[in-house]
């Protein structure tokens, strides 16, 4: 992993962008690593560990995070390899089972791993599909999360437009595979709501986001609304402003 110093920041390069006291993204970039395609990052539970998703590199990388002096460190070893070709995109983290999960783009497969509680280092265990059974498509997985309580998990498919359900063992974190849930047409990002109530779905050639209510005995999703959001919707965030 190369460092390239302090510069602006690259398109499809990894970076570390001080926030100001106000919240504003800072103008320039702190750190910028030479991470071809670097997709997702995320901080570890305990905030000392950095994830991301290397999809050009079919590689997780890991980096120490330093949260006073708002650095990446890179690792040795420096993370994961994934199955060549499988285009790692989307990272989650699983806390009751410290596990990572990884959702590879291409191969369709969920990378479970655990995550070691000092150090955060990655090993990996199993490798499910999130597939139905007799898909003949090319996958383009897209989106991945967990439920707050850590009991199910899901994962969206663009090709032919549907959300995987996964229970999810609260020891061991393996997955089995619940349901397939057809939804709008090409689900790039979707969001659960801190409660494990809902979720809500963007559709990138539909231009709609559709709420499902999630069934708290098994994790079935109920569609209950849709409506128009623009073209080309791309993520879905939910603030929680509590009283609600």
């Amino acid at each position: 992993m190369r460092l390239l110093g302090s510069v602006d920041l690259p398109a499809e390069m990894l970076a570390v962008v001080p926030l100001e006291a106000n919240g504003v993204v800072g103008q320039k970039a702190t750190q910028v690593f030479d991470a071809p395609r670097a997709h997702c990052i995320i901080p570890s539970i305990d905030n000392r560990s950095g994830y991301v998703a290397l999809h050009g590199g079919d590689t997780v990388l890991h980096f120490a995070l330093d949260l006073a002096t708002r650095r990446l460190t890179p690792l040795n070893p420096p993370g994961f390899p994934t199955e060549a070709q499988a285009g790692p995109r989307h990272l989650t983290l699983h806390a009751p089972s410290l596990r990572l999960f990884v959702l590879n783009e291409r191969s369709g497969a969920v990378d479970a791993l655990s995550v070691e509680p000092t150090t955060g280092a990655l090993t990996p265990l199993a490798s499910t599909s999130m597939l139905p059974v007799g898909y003949q498509a090319t996958p383009t997985a897209a989106d991945i999360h967990v439920t707050s309580d850590g009991r199910f998990l899901y994962a969206s498919e663009r090709t032919e437009s549907f959300i995987t359900i996964f229970a999810v063992d609260p020891a061991t974190g393996a997955l089995t595979p619940v349901d397939w849930v057809k939804t709008e047409a090409s689900p790039r990002g979707f969001a659960i709501d801190p409660h494990d109530r809902f979720m809500l779905v963007a559709g990138q050639f539909s231009g709609r986001l559709s709420v499902y209510a999630i069934d708290p005995a098994n994790g079935r999703l109920r569609k209950t609304n849709d409506r128009a959001v623009g073209t080309n919707p791309n993520w879905v965030e939910i603030v929680d402003v509590g009283g609600r």
